[in-house]
């Protein structure tokens, strides 16, 4: 973060979600000092509403009609440098990993159904020995 308290780049966002996660850690301490607590939820709180700024500004640089819905939303934008070819994101399409499956099985063998003059085979009451 810079001294006014803007995220500058992407490592900064990413430092400040990690500090963001280790004091989430801290905060769910049942013995925390309630003090402290409160003093660190507000500093989390300013941190948390810097990175939603921050991502914000980044989508309304990929999709400019954001700027309108989140200002109907009262939502802070963070603004960023306008992109140039040299500072463009990298939107190339990923690449599908080619996943090897098994050659399909042709037909699964038939197993023989009981002719006509075989007799079914006697089922088994498991249950009778409830009716006693």
């Amino acid at each position: 973060m810079s001294s006014n308290g803007r995220i500058t780049d992407e490592a900064g966002y990413q430092k400040s979600l990690g500090w963001l996660v280790e004091k989430a850690v801290i905060l769910e301490d049942p013995l925390i000092d309630p003090e402290e607590k409160a003093k660190l939820q507000r500093t989390y709180d300013f941190v948390e509403h810097r990175l939603l700024e921050y991502r914000r500004g980044e989508l309304v640089q990929l999709f400019p009609g954001l700027r309108d819905i989140y200002k109907t939303l009262g939502w802070a934008v963070q603004e960023h440098e306008p992109i140039t070819s040299e500072s463009e994101p990298d939107t190339k399409a990923i690449e599908t990993p080619v996943i090897n499956t098994p050659p399909e099985i042709e037909s699964l063998p038939v197993k023989p159904t009981a002719s006509q003059n075989e007799k079914p085979k006697a089922t088994v009451n498991l249950s009778a020995w409830l009716d006693d």
